[in-house]
């Protein structure tokens, strides 16, 4: 007789990724600087991001992180809504062979107010 042993002790993880949050809102006035905007945590080595325009383009938001792999936070610079209506985004993360989640990032509408400081003197 003879016998054969074998083993196959290759594991793979689970395909997981999740966003937090998963929404964000952001007033009008926000002056290009550079803010947190969600996390990603995953068993990916590898996914990427995109933008996708929800009817607004998607010019007005910039960030860090269009690629990675397992963890890591994003960062977005947002220039200020003077479009007269609220604004959204959406940041699409995609892994595992065409698996997404979405981040949706909303704009808030205000008029920029200018403040004219008035000194006066008691004497």
């Amino acid at each position: 007789r003879a016998y054969v042993l074998s083993t196959n002790q290759t594991s793979t993880q689970a395909c997981q990724l999740s966003l937090f949050p998963t929404q964000k809102s952001v007033n009008s006035y926000t002056a290009g600087i550079n803010m947190f905007l969600f996390a990603v945590t995953s068993t990916q080595s590898m996914w990427n991001l995109q933008l996708i325009d929800n009817g607004f383009g998607v010019n007005w938001v910039s960030y860090s992180g269009a690629s990675g792999g397992y963890d890591q936070l994003v960062y977005g610079n947002i220039a200020n809504n003077n479009t007269g209506v609220v604004r959204t985004v959406t940041f699409r993360v995609y892994y595992c062979d065409g698996l997404f989640k979405d981040f949706i990032l909303t704009q808030g509408i205000g008029t920029l107010v200018g403040v004219t400081n008035i000194v006066t003197s008691n004497s």
